[in-house]
């Protein structure tokens, strides 16, 4: 991340920048209100920081790792609010701008490997650090009720638009697991900051541009795709390659399959017809989770209910786009060893494996036509 990208910052003041803390000077008589460490709730202070930990950093008592941050930050704990992350603060800060109607001002720190949703495994009460921390600043003069409706929007627009992410989680994403944020502001009398006042409309769309920004700019065709249906471009791959191993083609390497395979599959993935199917598949299993398929209940959707066959026809339907009966024929052929040879796409939800059962089949029916066409052009 080149510090360039702090030179569009008027009213923040970058005071230090390198691999242990990002520290922003606020403006004078600006109030804060954030969850992070050193904060409490609403207050004044000087700076605000985002320090890079790791798990020894944010071990122990509060107050030893708010020192540790003040340390690594080079400020006093008194003077900062500290958003602590485990990500890369050189390369993973994101920075948005912008004049209208007031002066806004956004910094970001990202990570989106620790996504959380209502229905996560495990329930666990460490510290922790964060994985995305978030500064925004308005030229508002808000009250501090205004101020907390401003935290307020800034907390529901990230979850929104990191829903629509899709990150890997038990049902729909909100956030990642330990987020934390900081929204400043100068003392005024506006008490409302939301999504129907200018300046919080103006803040929402600026922070949604710049979450999707980041995200795709740290995630790769294959990563994005582990987000949506939790299986890589490579596992597919794989997992295609179990299949063929039931019908090699003579005098063929399994390496020469493999490698064609993932061009098929890369090549599928930069449609967005595709990805259409594909995250139709996450939205609907994400509405199975929440109950929120009319019809059908929380238990019959984890049972995977045999009443249901949308999953089937968005398999089929998937198939026939991307290679017409002859994909078809393939999928049918994979559903049938599915349980014997794929047990990691068995196990995914209800219509997540079926469209990843389609992508296999269709790489496979791809790879195997253009290989019959060359013994065709041979004869």
């Amino acid at each position: 991340m080149s510090t360039n990208v702090f030179s569009k910052l008027r009213l923040l003041k970058l005071l230090k920048r390198d691999s242990e803390a990002i520290v922003l000077e606020l403006p004078p008589n600006y109030l804060v209100a954030s969850n992070a460490l050193g904060s409490d709730g609403i207050s004044r202070r000087r700076y605000v920081a985002i320090v890079r930990v790791d798990d020894e950093d944010v071990r122990g008592r509060p107050e030893d790792i708010l020192r540790r941050a003040s340390a690594k930050a080079g400020i006093s704990v008194g003077d900062a609010v500290f958003l602590l992350t485990s990500a890369d603060i050189e390369r993973n800060v994101f920075v948005a701008t912008l004049d209208h109607p007031k002066r806004i001002e956004i910094v970001m720190s990202a990570s989106f490997d620790n996504p959380a949703c209502v229905d996560v495994d495990k329930v666990y009460r460490p510290l922790g650090s964060s994985t995305m921390n978030i500064v925004a600043l308005v030229n508002e003069g808000l009250t501090p009720s205004g101020l907390l409706d401003l935290y307020r929007l800034v907390v529901e627009v990230k979850s929104v638009t990191v829903a629509s992410l899709l990150l890997r989680c038990r049902s729909s994403p909100m956030g990642t697991t330990t987020d934390a944020i900081a929204v400043v502001a100068p003392i005024g009398k506006a008490q409302c900051a939301g999504i129907l006042t200018d300046v919080g409309n103006a803040l929402a769309k600026a922070l949604r541009k710049l979450i999707v920004d980041a995200y795709r700019r740290m995630r790769t065709i294959s990563t994005a795709l582990g987000d949506v249906i939790g299986l890589s471009l490579e596992q597919l791959v794989e997992l295609a390659l179990r299949v063929y191993r039931e019908a090699p083609i003579p005098g063929v390497s399994e390496d020469e399959i493999r490698r064609e395979l993932a061009e098929v599959l890369r090549e599928l993935l930069s449609d967005p017809n595709v990805w259409s199917f594909v995250i139709a598949a996450r939205e609907l299993d994400n509405h199975g989770y929440m109950g929120t398929l009319w019809r059908l209940s929380r238990d019959e959707f984890l049972a995977d209910s045999a009443r249901i066959v949308a999953d089937e026809i968005l398999g089929i339907a998937l198939s026939s786009y991307a290679h017409g009966s002859r994909a078809l024929f393939a999928l049918f052929w994979v559903e049938t060893i599915k349980k014997r040879l794929l047990n990691e796409v068995s196990e995914l939800p209800m219509f997540e494996d079926d469209v990843a059962s389609a992508l296999i089949a269709s790489a496979l029916s791809i790879v195997y036509s253009n290989r019959l066409r060359e013994v065709g052009n041979e004869l």
